[in-house]
């Protein structure tokens, strides 16, 4: 995200680009920024645009039309195949590869890489705006005054209907969870992925919290989540088939 008069930059790396990791930008930006622009342009992301209709008129998603409202910026979208219209974010994109990312980074993690990024975010303030006598960070003080303020963090999740399987285990992406064995069967449960854990909730109420693995064909098991059926059948273990007896 850069922001248009002062050319401040902030750039995070995600495993991902799905809904919840937008959201999660740009509620670290908003925080980094220390207010809300009141307009942010975007390109046509499926994330954010569901359909694209005639002229600048777009069918957003439901989930993204509650992120913006909440924080109450307005959403500007470029002509189809037209980058260019915000170039600024576009030039970034470059600007931080080239400046940054080369050569590659020795880190241990994406956080290590993030702190690094952000290291890097704070130094570009002494870089003078095009055209300019001015450095970034003096426009800064100027511009920041004129963003909206943080009322609060909206949830940065992406939602997703679920079931609960006979072993107490919810299935999402590629991935199982274990929920408590009293909800095994339940076809109402909803996930609620964040970037970095999931939360599993049934009737209103969150009923298990894992963090999210990004490996393939993992199951995650609480297993305080089996403590009931474990009194009642002491031979019990979640990874029995359906159909074995006790």
């Amino acid at each position: 995200m850069r922001l248009l008069y002062s050319r401040k930059i902030f750039v995070k790396v995600f495993q991902h680009q799905r809904q919840e990791a937008l959201f999660q930008g740009h509620a670290d930006a908003f925080d980094y920024f220390g207010g809300v622009p009141k307009t942010i342009v975007y390109d046509n992301m499926k994330t954010a645009v569901k359909k694209v209709l005639e002229g600048t008129k777009r069918e957003e998603q439901g989930y993204f039309i509650q992120f913006r409202s909440y924080y109450l910026f307005d959403a500007q979208f470029c002509a189809p195949a037209k980058g260019n219209e915000k170039g600024q974010v576009e030039k970034l994109v470059q600007t931080a590869r080239a400046q940054f990312l080369v050569p590659v980074p020795q880190v241990s993690d994406l956080q290590v890489l993030n702190h690094y990024l952000l290291e890097q975010c704070d130094a570009y303030e002494e870089t003078y705006v095009p055209k300019t006598k001015e450095q970034v960070g003096e426009r800064f003080l100027q511009e920041k005054q004129q963003l909206l303020p943080i009322i609060g963090t909206h949830p940065c999740a992406r939602k997703v209907r679920a079931s609960v399987n006979s072993l107490s285990l919810v299935n999402f992406e590629t991935n199982a969870y274990s929920v408590p064995t009293r909800y095994a069967g339940r076809k109402d449960a909803q996930i609620n992925a964040y970037v970095n854990h999931i939360e599993i909730n049934i009737d209103g109420n969150c009923v298990a919290k894992h963090e999210r693995s990004y490996e393939k064909l993992q199951e995650i098991f609480e297993v305080d989540h089996y403590l009931d059926e474990l009194e009642r059948k002491p031979k019990y273990h979640p990874a029995c088939a359906p159909s074995s007896k006790s």
